[in-house]
């Protein structure tokens, strides 16, 4: 996934030299690796909090309940919840017009929340981003053809 994250800047970074735009500043990139670093470890997170709640469920579904395990499990997965709720929300104040960043976040609020409206209506926020996003991009598109 690193690569092909990679290969798609440098991609970019190809494709804005035959336009005549200068290359990212490191400080671009240095962001873009941060925020590729955060949402990793965001989702690292979030994957941890909902198999640690999956295991709570498994637990309490036995024949025989042990509550400290259980507990282990659900202090473990609050933990990573509110890890992955923090950086989240850090991404989405420094990096409102990423879509991607309502998706995941999205997934959580869902899976871990069980608030499926909650997690509808942020999915819409990060469509209308995107859509607003491709009606940008159309203008410049347009602007450059005149």
């Amino acid at each position: 996934e690193f690569e092909s994250n990679s290969q798609s800047d440098s991609k970019q970074t190809d494709e804005q030299k035959k336009d005549g735009v200068q290359p990212q500043s490191s400080d671009n990139h240095n962001t873009s690796y941060i925020m590729r670093n955060m949402m990793a470890q965001a989702s690292k997170s979030f994957l941890l909090a909902r198999a640690h709640t999956l295991r709570v469920f498994q637990l309490l579904t036995r024949r025989t309940v042990d509550i400290d395990k259980i507990m282990f499990h659900s202090c473990k997965a609050a933990t990573n919840t509110k890890i992955a709720e923090d950086l989240y929300k850090q991404l989405s104040d420094t990096y409102p017009d990423n879509p991607n960043i309502l998706r995941q976040f999205s997934a959580l609020v869902r899976d871990i929340h069980g608030d499926k409206k909650l997690a509808e209506d942020i999915l819409a926020e990060a469509e209308q981003v995107e859509e607003e996003q491709a009606k940008i991009a159309a203008r410049l598109l347009k602007q450059r053809m005149d």
